[in-house]
């Protein structure tokens, strides 16, 4: 399969993009006062082991039907997406970062943490997934990876090889008006700060 950039000269060109966000989980025995807890660090007594669990969105309209990646669903949740370049002024350095910000349509009747001792079918039930996950994680300064990718002229997609990745780290997840849900992300150099 060729990669993003060796298709750039394709004449006509179909294109969807894959976010990536890397949050803390709990595998394995999760409690929370002595009830069952739903996986992750603020629902779990159980001290965190560095293990992270990632999930995937991609475009409400993308042109393809996609696999899983890793076991994981791919959510088709991304409702649009803005970005920012990071700017160099000559002589002055860095004059602004890059940012990425993203609206997110939630969805009922699926749960973030799947498999978890807490996460029964009334829970699943309950509530909404964007919910579920801001509620159970601390989203600030988790790893952030926005693909873009190009299907090909025989209509297939290398999701292994085939994307143009973008890094950043998370900054919010909140929830607006209209029950959608905006990810704000922010350059990777602000930690440098």
């Amino acid at each position: 399969m060729a990669t993003f950039e060796a298709t750039q000269d394709m004449r006509n060109q179909e294109h969807f993009e894959v976010l990536e966000i890397d949050l803390p989980v709990i595998t394995g025995a999760c409690t929370i006062g002595g009830s069952q807890g739903t996986g992750t660090p603020l629902t779990c007594d159980q001290p965190w082991t560095s293990e992270y669990k990632t999930y995937y969105f991609t475009n409400i309209d993308c042109p393809v039907v996609l696999p899983s990646i890793n076991g994981e669903p791919i959510y088709r949740s991304i409702i649009s997406i803005k970005e920012t370049a990071t700017e160099l002024k000559p002589g002055n350095g860095l004059s602004s970062r890059s940012s990425l910000s993203l609206v997110l349509k939630d969805f009922r009747k699926q749960d973030p943490n799947i498999g978890a001792p807490g996460v029964t079918d009334t829970v699943i039930n309950q509530g909404t997934f964007l919910g579920k996950l801001s509620a159970r994680q601390i989203f600030e300064n988790k790893a952030v990876r926005l693909k873009l990718y190009r299907i090909q002229p025989d209509g297939s997609v290398d999701l292994a090889n085939g994307a143009q990745t973008r890094c950043y780290l998370t900054d919010t997840l909140s929830l607006n008006k209209d029950y959608t849900w905006n990810v704000a992300c922010k350059d990777v150099l602000s930690l440098v700060n």
